[in-house]
């Protein structure tokens, strides 16, 4: 090889490096994780395998099943099909992990 083709090839390895970690980067910084929340009536809980599967409020609101992290596996012996709760929960990998379980009461009417 000669040197201009060295060079040339040198330039070309550092473009296509620069481009694929700038691509990285981006993805990187697009898996953010975002606290997300939810409002719905409990399906059923699963404590073995440490899941809560709810439906959300709204007409074409389809069932979720969220996995309980073991801080909150506790909180799943409380929970009963029918209760309304508010789930703050992570989605990750097409994955949705619950950070918190709360009952929603209603305030009595005046």
């Amino acid at each position: 090889m000669t040197i201009s083709k060295t060079i040339l090839s040198a330039a070309a390895f550092v473009a296509i490096v620069t481009i694929v970690g700038a691509g990285v980067v981006h993805a990187a910084s697009d898996t953010k994780v975002r606290v997300r929340h939810l409002t719905g009536t409990v399906v059923s809980v699963n404590e073995e395998a440490k899941t809560v599967t709810v439906k959300p409020t709204g007409r074409s609101a389809h069932e979720q099943t969220f996995a309980v992290d073991k801080a909150g596996a506790a909180t799943l012996a409380q929970l009963k099909p029918g209760e309304r709760v508010r789930i703050s929960y992570i989605e990750s990998a097409g994955h949705m992990t619950a950070e918190s379980i709360t009952a929603v009461t209603h305030a009595a009417k005046k």
